[in-house]
């Protein structure tokens, strides 16, 4: 997201995303999303990057030019940003009773969930994470038995995912369980599970 003009963006945007995938050689595309309030806060930088920019893995999105009559999660969270303080708050439960409402109650639910809450975060930097919480009634929310399986149930799949990625690199269960601070029977237990499945 890019908010104030900025002549260096894609100058340091390409290059740090080059130098990641000259490091991590990732095995999936890359895709870049830009996104301004304005298309007057961009600096297209076209003689050095005007092919790149053209590219179908590259998105600009200039959030005033969005249909006032989009109706989409995707789109009314990306407008929170722009809302103003007075109406965020208002703007934010609204958009956590359509995610409840539209999506099934799985990680997805609770991550958008949480971005809404970050962005208002940001937007009221004055109030805690607490404070912003209670305002927009997340507290009841993360007490409920669902909220609390479904959080348990994220955290062990990305256990099962780091102890599969360590394993699948050469490591032990017993290296694995010190480099983690786990015990070596949850790493054999989570590994012998991996391979039923």
């Amino acid at each position: 997201m890019q908010f104030q003009v900025d002549e260096e963006l894609y100058y340091r945007l390409f290059s740090e995303l080059f130098l990641y995938l000259r490091q991590y050689q990732p095995p999936h595309p890359w895709r870049v999303v830009i996104i301004y309030p304005s298309r007057n806060i961009e600096r297209e930088q076209s003689f050095q990057f005007q092919e790149i920019l053209d590219c179908h893995r590259v998105t600009r999105i200039y959030i005033d030019e969005i249909p006032a009559d989009e109706n989409t999660l995707g789109i009314k969270i990306i407008q929170l940003i722009l809302e103003s303080e007075e109406n965020a708050i208002a703007s934010a439960q609204r958009l956590i009773n359509q995610a409840q409402e539209t999506l099934a109650p799985t990680s997805l639910q609770r991550d958008i969930i949480d971005l809404i809450q970050t962005i208002v975060i940001y937007k009221l930097s004055q109030y805690s994470r607490e404070e912003i919480a209670q305002m927009l009634g997340l507290n009841d929310i993360k007490q409920t038995r669902f909220y609390q399986e479904t959080y348990q149930e994220g955290q062990l799949e990305e256990r099962r995912r780091i102890i599969q990625q360590l394993a699948n690199n050469g490591n032990t269960p017993d290296a694995i369980a010190q480099m983690l601070d786990f015990s070596v029977e949850e790493v054999t237990q989570i590994l012998q599970s991996s391979d039923e499945n």
